[in-house]
């Protein structure tokens, strides 16, 4: 009979062990965490990508310059609308701290271009001393912002723009206010090239504009720009504001 009780006991220490060893297995092990390190956006690999965006909308915002340049002074609030939209859209991105500076000053040449075009609304004179001065402090703006954007390619290595001459961002005085129109009712294609075997690259709806920019030599074609898109139309398939020999010849590209 005691041995009886001390097999028992052994049996009832034997199935205490194996409890214990099945709990002690089941418990989770509890890890110190992970520190996890948050990519600087302003280090040379990143700061490219991040001002992928400011980029884009800067050059929007010239692209709409360009058009606003070259529309009658009667149509140009439509331009002028656009560029103030995307002059929000600027204001409201959010950009890391070593891009503040060149946000800031992409913002002020916005706000000189915007201001200029006001002053010849109200003006409409392109010889105006005011709208000249205007104009040339937008120009000086514009510089700033290619330096502070060369200054972001510096730091990632890259090799700076050239500055552009400022001819070539601002159309001359006298090209102010030449515009093509489609007053037909069937939308006008516009080639890549002045002949009607190029590619075509937009339309020109029925009721739309666009600013002329240049001609043929024998005035048969016209360079437009529709929204950014650069090519031509055939002249007799629209009408201009402007007498077309008052266009400068411009040499196709073949």
């Amino acid at each position: 009979m005691k041995k009886f009780f001390i097999i028992a006991a052994l049996f009832a220490l034997s199935a205490s062990s194996c409890s214990l060893l099945t709990l002690t297995e089941s418990e989770p092990t509890l890890l110190p965490p992970t520190p996890t390190s948050t990519p600087d956006p302003c280090s040379p690999e990143n700061i490219i990508s991040e001002v992928e965006d400011l980029q884009a909308l800067v050059n929007s915002f010239q692209d709409g310059t360009i058009i606003a340049n070259n529309t009658d002074v009667n149509q140009i609030i439509f331009p002028l609308m656009r560029l103030q939209e995307i002059q929000t859209e600027i204001r409201k991105i959010k950009v890391p701290d070593c891009l503040e500076t060149l946000k800031n000053t992409s913002l002020e040449y916005t706000s000189s271009v915007i201001n200029y075009l006001l002053i010849f609304m109200n003006i409409r004179d392109p010889e105006s001393e005011e709208l000249n001065a205007s104009v040339q402090n937008s120009q000086i703006i514009w510089q700033s912002v290619l330096k502070e954007f060369n200054n972001v390619l510096a730091t990632a290595g890259m090799e700076p723009q050239q500055l552009p001459e400022l001819n070539q961002l601002f159309p001359q005085g006298e090209s102010l206010g030449a515009v093509v129109s489609n007053t037909g009712t069937q939308a006008v294609n516009i080639r890549s090239a002045p002949n009607l075997d190029a590619s075509i690259v937009a339309s020109l709806e029925a009721g739309m504009q666009a600013p002329a920019l240049g001609r043929t030599e024998a005035g048969d074609w016209i360079q437009v720009n529709l929204e950014g898109v650069l090519g031509w139309v055939f002249a007799e398939t629209v009408t201009i504001n402007v007498p077309i020999e008052n266009l400068p010849v411009v040499e196709a590209v073949p």
